[in-house]
C-alpha cells in the first residue's frame, strides 16, 4: 500500500503545483462574481452528482469475474447517457409547460446536462484503475484533468474580453472529459479478450448490488446537499461577491485537502476491494492506520494556514482576494479534521455499511440547514464569523464520522459477504 499511495500522492502533487502556478493568474483574470457563479453552477452539478450511475460504479470494485466486470461497466455507462438526457428533456419541459416559471433555464440547463456527462464519464473510468491497482494511470489521470482545466481556462480567459463564469465551466468539461478518455483507452489496452454484456447479466448485477442505489445514492445526495448548502446559503444571504471569496478560500485550502483524500481513498479501497473479493473476512487495520497517519500530517497546514492566509492570499491572488485569507483563516480548525476524515469518507459504502453513511450524511445535513436557517434569520450576519462557526459545526461532523467508522471496525474484521462474481 506504500508504494501505490506514494505514486497517487505524486500525482496528486504534480496536479496542485500546477493548479497553484495558475491560480494567481486566474484569480487575476476572473473576478469574484465569476468565481462565485462558476461555484454555484459547480455546486448544482455536485448535487446530480450521484444520480450519474446510481453508485453502481462501486460494483466495479466488487465483482469477481470478467463477465460480471463488463456488465457493471456497460450499467454505468448506460446510466451516464440517461441522465444527460433527462436533464436535457427536463430543461426544455419546464421551458415549454412553464415559460415564466425559470426564465434563463435554456442558459443552464445544457450545460448541467454536459457537465453530468462529464461526471458520469469520469466517476465511472475512476474505478478501472482502482480494481487494477495501476497507481500510475491514477497519478497521471488527475495531472491530466487540472492541466487542461487550468491551460485552457487562462488561454481563454486571457483572449475574452470579458472572462466569465461559462468558460471556467466549459474548461472543467474539458478537463474531466480528456481524463475519463485516458482512463477507458488505458484499461480497454490492459484488458483481455471482452465478452459482450448481457441483459440478463446486467439485471443480475443491478439486482445484487441493489443497495447501491438504495441505500448509497440517498446517502452521495444528502452528501451533496451538504457540501452545496453552503455555497447556495452565502449566495442567498450574503451575494454573488462574498461567495467568489468563499469559493477561493475553499479552493486554495480545501481542494488540495480533497484531492490528496480522494487518491488516499482510491489506493485504500483498492486494498479494500481485493480484500472483499477474497474467500475469507479481511483486515480493518489499514483504515485506522491511515486515520492515525494523517492525523499527524493535518496539523502543520492547519497551523499554517491559521497564521498566514490573510497575507498570503492578498499577496499572492491580488488584493481583491483578502477576505478570501481571513475566510480560510477562520476555517483552519475544519482544515485538520477534513484531512483525517476525507480520505475515508467513502469506507462505510465500500464495506457494506451503506445505511450508517446514509444516517449520518442524514444527520449532518438537517444541522447543517438549521445553522444556516439561523444565519439568515439573524439581525446583520458577519461573513468571517459565519465562516468561523461553519468550520466548528463541521469539525464536530468529521469527529464523528471517525467515531462511526472505529466502531464499526472495532474487531478489526472486514466480511466479504455479498460479493457477487
Amino acid at each position: 500500500m506504500r508504494s501505490g499511495t506514494a505514486i497517487v500522492l505524486g500525482g496528486t502533487v504534480g496536479a496542485q503545483v500546477i493548479g497553484f502556478a495558475a491560480l494567481p493568474i486566474l484569480s487575476r483574470l476572473y473576478d469574484p462574481a465569476a468565481f462565485g457563479q462558476f461555484q454555484t453552477f459547480m455546486s448544482a452539478l455536485l448535487v446530480i452528482m450521484p444520480l450519474a450511475a446510481l453508485r453502481y460504479e462501486y460494483a466495479i470494485l466488487r465483482v469477481r469475474s470478467g463477465v460480471g466486470l463488463v456488465t457493471a461497466i456497460a450499467l454505468c455507462l448506460g446510466l451516464n447517457l440517461l441522465l444527460p438526457l433527462l436533464l436535457l428533456g427536463l430543461t426544455y419541459g419546464v421551458r415549454y409547460l412553464a415559460p415564466n416559471m425559470l426564465p434563463d433555464i435554456l442558459g443552464v440547463g445544457p450545460w448541467l446536462a454536459v457537465g453530468a456527462l462529464a461526471v458520469g464519464l469520469l466517476q465511472t473510468a475512476s474505478q478501472l484503475p482502482v480494481r487494477q491497482k495501476n497507481y500510475r494511470m491514477i497519478a497521471l489521470s488527475r495531472v491530466s484533468q487540472t492541466s487542461v482545466f487550468q491551460v485552457s481556462a487562462m488561454i481563454a480567459g486571457a483572449n475574452s474580453h470579458t472572462p466569465s463564469a461559462l468558460i471556467l465551466i466549459l474548461c472543467d468539461v474539458l478537463g474531466r472529459l480528456l481524463a475519463a478518455a485516458l482512463l477507458f483507452v488505458s484499461w480497454l489496452r490492459s484488458a483481455p479478450g471482452l465478452a459482450a454484456p448481457s441483459l440478463r447479466g446486467t439485471r443480475r448485477i443491478a439486482r445484487t448490488y441493489r443497495s447501491y442505489p438504495f441505500f448509497s445514492v440517498p446517502s452521495s445526495l444528502v452528501s451533496a446537499l451538504s457540501a452545496a448548502v453552503p455555497f447556495f446559503a452565502i449566495s442567498l444571504i450574503f451575494s454573488a461577491e462574498a461567495l467568489g471569496q468563499f469559493a477561493m478560500a475553499w479552493r486554495v485550502v480545501f481542494m488540495p485537502i480533497g484531492l490528496v483524500a480522494f487518491a488516499l481513498s482510491q489506493v485504500l479501497n483498492a486494498e479494500l476491494s481485493q480484500t472483499l473479493r477474497g474467500a475469507n473476512d479481511g483486515d480493518a487495520r489499514p483504515i485506522r492506520q491511515l486515520v492515525s497517519k494523517m492525523a499527524l500530517l493535518a496539523i502543520v497546514p492547519s497551523a499554517l494556514i491559521y497564521l498566514a492566509a490573510p497575507s498570503a492570499f492578498s499577496i499572492v491572488l491580488g488584493a481583491d482576494w483578502v477576505e478570501a485569507g481571513q475566510i480560510a483563516a477562520a476555517m483552519a480548525p475544519l482544515v485538520f479534521f477534513m484531512g483525517v476524515h476525507s480520505p475515508i469518507n467513502t469506507v462505510l459504502v465500500v464495506i457494506g455499511h451503506p445505511h450508517l453513511q446514509l444516517a449520518w450524511e442524514a444527520a449532518r445535513l438537517c444541522l447543517l440547514l438549521m445553522f444556516w436557517a439561523a444565519t439568515d434569520a439573524s439581525a446583520a450576519p458577519d461573513l468571517i464569523h459565519t465562516t468561523t462557526q461553519f468550520g466548528v459545526l463541521m469539525s464536530g461532523c468529521s469527529a464523528a464520522y471517525l467515531a462511526l467508522v472505529f466502531y464499526v471496525t472495532e474487531r478489526g474484521r472486514l466480511s466479504t459477504s455479498r460479493v457477487a462474481t
